[in-house]
């Protein structure tokens, strides 16, 4: 990983992020990390937040770890959030007329996604969510976070009245049409909280976000919608 001082950098061109990178801030003196292939055309690293400018033919994609969340003002209902173990990751889409402010701050990041703005799409509610116990602060590290309480259950139903989504038996990839990929932007909303339109079309920003969706599940980050993919986005939709 890479490290970056606290600074300001804003370009015209193309920033573009090959490796994991990782931003100090020094306000709570607490890392953040910027995934691969996410790209920008504007950083500015503050104190205690972050502030991008993303370009509409690119994703930025930030991960936020031990249990704390991160907030983004600007253009919130584009954004979305999904949780592995105690890592947050958000997903920035790309939109050149939208500055994002995204400050980390105190939450409690439980797996099955949770996301920023948009509708849910197809499908139910998911299993019932234990209570999680409050986490003291660790003094210059991280912030306290308090407990949350029980969720019970909901039912989950996709459109075919089942706990799965079914997404058929072809490998989707960038172009597919029908109603496989109609039931891949249903389950996409269901755990990430897209808010993608159901139309049965599958194009490039839904392929980005699927990679980085991939490689926060210990995937092959390839974009293409296969029996392994299907298989782990129907266990995380129905959790």
């Amino acid at each position: 990983m890479l490290g970056l001082a606290s600074s300001a950098f804003a370009t015209a061109a193309l920033l573009s992020y090959s490796d994991y990178t990782d931003i100090l801030l020094p306000t709570p003196n607490y890392t953040i990390t910027i995934a691969p292939n996410s790209g920008l055309t504007s950083l500015i690293i503050q104190a205690s937040a972050i502030v991008v400018v993303v370009p509409t033919s690119q994703t930025f994609t930030l991960l936020s770890h031990n249990n704390v969340t991160v907030s983004a003002s600007g253009g919130t209902d584009a954004t979305s959030t999904s949780c592995t173990g105690t890592t947050n990751t958000l997903v920035v889409p790309g939109d050149d007329a939208i500055t994002y402010t995204l400050t980390p701050n105190t939450g409690v990041c439980s797996s099955g996604g949770a996301g920023g703005g948009g509708s849910s799409g197809g499908g139910g509610g998911g299993g019932a969510t234990p209570a999680v116990p409050a986490t003291p602060a660790v003094p210059g590290v991280t912030p306290a976070v308090p407990a949350t309480p029980a969720v019970p259950a909901s039912s989950t139903a996709s459109s075919t009245g089942t706990n799965t989504y079914a997404m058929g038996a072809v490998t989707l990839k960038n172009g597919s049409k029908g109603e496989p990929v109609k039931e891949l932007q249903r389950v996409l909303n269901k755990i990430l909280n897209l808010g993608l339109a159901v139309d049965g079309k599958l194009g490039p920003k839904t392929i980005a976000v699927i990679k980085t969706w991939q490689k926060a599940h210990g995937l092959v980050a390839d974009g293409l919608v296969g029996k392994l993919t299907k298989a782990k986005m129907n266990a995380e939709a129905v959790k």
